[in-house]
């Protein structure tokens, strides 16, 4: 490793092999798509790569006196011939390659971590503000890494061993959400697969994630919760109400009896000794999340909810803000193989109809970048009168009736994308005061 004034990291010796091969063999000419000018540290090898990828793409042929036509003129062609003399065979190729770019990382590391240095001594930066900077210029920085594609044989005998593992795997039921046909239609979560959960306001779907979080994390998976919408002391409410019974309006105006107390007691402690929640209602855009996944090492992230993030640059438009938003949640379930619920609202011309994945608000990257789409619904009288009369449904006007003697919903929940199954829908009971779902057969 050599250096100049900042001691960059460097290999002029890997440099003048990679180009030294590429002059010498034109069966080296292939690597010219995988290398970049920032590969490079030395201001003439960038040149001379440059111009080797202009003739590559022109398909001319890339030779020593050829090459030297092209290049700046004060670069003598005793640089291109000891190039050419510096190595011995092209076979390594590869392996210089695999230096240069380790190189070309680690400069970039650098030169970003020098950036931030000045601002760390100044009193007037905030140490989580330029912690949540330096993060997000680390994951821009581009490592060029190129997936070499691998022949069929390999792609099935990894494809194999995935199924063999969700095979040993399938009496684990750790991402089942508690919804039974949810989970029947679904089979719960699933790492990497982004999970869109949206409906229009108060109908449910904040107390949805939160129960569904609540099972996850009870089932021995960390669960992180984004929320914008509410604060932690209203979720602690929720989490409460959820777990006792006890009306959530007591909770929030007061009035509370000793039974109450003591439910409440018994509750939080239920919560706290089955539960590993962490609830952050701060982090509002992606470089944030990304940095909470990877500190608190989540198993599990909900999103409350995807419009209320910000992007991390000027946009023309929201709808484009939106769409990046959603973008890069998708790669943060891959990066972290994780599953991601993510709330998300629907336009105002979807209140008094059934949904459809066009009511998506302000984005129709939402339904690309979602591997599964759920939709929350409180059916309409003409939709109850079919359901009614439906000879396979549950539902009588004897249940209807009940549900709402009793101040409670009857909300259908729609699975309108579902990536690796079939879409379908099916009806919950939902009780607005404890904010708590229940599958219709067991109410």
């Amino acid at each position: 490793m050599r250096g100049g004034a900042m001691s960059l990291p460097v290999s002029i010796e890997a440099e003048q092999m990679v180009l030294g091969a590429i002059l010498l063999e034109s069966k080296c000419w292939y690597v010219l798509d995988k290398l970049y000018e920032t590969d490079f540290y030395a201001p003439h090898h960038r040149e001379i790569l440059k111009v080797m990828k202009e003739m590559n793409k022109d398909q001319e042929p890339i030779e020593l006196y050829s090459v030297y036509e092209k290049v700046n003129k004060s670069l003598s062609i005793e640089v291109l011939t000891k190039l050419m003399g510096s190595i011995s065979t092209t076979a390594t190729i590869d392996h210089y390659i695999g230096i240069l770019k380790d190189r070309a990382i680690k400069r970039e590391i650098l030169l970003r971590t020098k950036a931030i240095e000045k601002k760390l001594l100044d009193d007037g930066e905030k140490g989580e503000d330029l912690k949540t900077t330096l993060i997000k210029s680390l994951d821009d920085i581009e490592t060029h890494q190129e997936d070499e594609g691998e022949d069929l044989k390999a792609i099935m005998l990894q494809t194999l061993d995935n199924l063999d593992e969700l095979y040993q795997q399938r009496d684990d039921r750790r991402y089942y959400t508690g919804l039974t046909y949810y989970d029947m239609a679904t089979a719960g979560l699933h790492r990497e697969e982004v999970t869109t959960i949206a409906a229009r306001p108060s109908v449910g779907k904040s107390a949805l994630a939160l129960q569904m979080g609540k099972k996850l994390a009870r089932n021995g998976l960390k669960v992180l919760i984004i929320s914008r919408e509410m604060s932690k002391l209203q979720i602690g409410k929720r989490l409460i109400a959820s777990e006792t019974g006890i009306n959530g309006n007591k909770l929030r105006r007061g009035g509370l009896n000793d039974n109450d107390w003591s439910s409440i007691g018994k509750g939080i402690s239920v919560l706290t000794s089955t539960m590993d929640m962490i609830i952050d209602t701060t982090s509002d855009n992606i470089t944030a999340i990304r940095s909470k996944v990877r500190e608190k090492k989540a198993d599990v992230l909900i999103i409350d909810y995807l419009q209320l993030l910000r992007g991390g640059k000027r946009y023309q438009s929201r709808e484009q803000e939106v769409s990046e938003i959603s973008r890069d949640i998708k790669a943060l379930a891959l990066e972290f193989k994780i599953p991601v619920i993510q709330l998300a609202q629907l336009n105002r011309n979807a209140e008094l109809k059934r949904p459809t994945k066009a009511d998506l608000r302000e984005s129709g990257s939402i339904e690309q970048d979602s591997d599964n789409i759920v939709f929350l619904h409180l059916p309409t009288e003409s939709e109850l009168e079919t359901m009614v009369k439906d000879p396979k449904s549950l539902i009588t006007w004897e249940t209807i009736k009940n549900i709402k003697d009793r101040g409670l919903r009857l909300v259908k929940i729609i699975i309108e994308k579902q990536r690796d199954g079939d879409v379908g829908e099916f009806e919950v009971v939902y009780n607005p005061r404890t904010l708590t779902f229940y599958d219709l057969r067991s109410y």
